[in-house]
């Protein structure tokens, strides 16, 4: 019995394949500022064990960026409502 996966790889028509998983946890990190114009922040997606599942870039310029300020909750905020996002509370104990 021959095995299938030996063969050479075809190139096909681009073709959708959804995937769903549940996201449990996230970094934010600010990667570059272009200085009084906009921010690169990507967010990092993590599953319930703590695996990285993916990447999400996000550019905040305009009005947004410039209500920044040196507020970096703002930053949060930002990602949460511009992902739809509902963060959950931190256990301070």
């Amino acid at each position: 019995m021959s095995n299938i996966f030996n063969g050479p790889k075809i190139n096909i028509q681009p073709k959708e394949d959804i995937i769903t998983r549940e996201l449990y946890s996230i970094i934010i990190s600010v990667e570059s500022v272009q200085l009084f114009t906009s921010a690169q922040i990507t967010v990092s997606y993590f599953d319930n064990n703590g695996m990285f599942i993916k990447i999400d870039r996000i550019t905040m310029e305009g009005e947004d960026y410039a209500n920044w300020s040196n507020d970096d909750q703002y930053i949060y905020t930002y990602v949460y409502n511009t992902l739809n996002i509902t963060p959950l509370p931190t256990n301070n104990s």
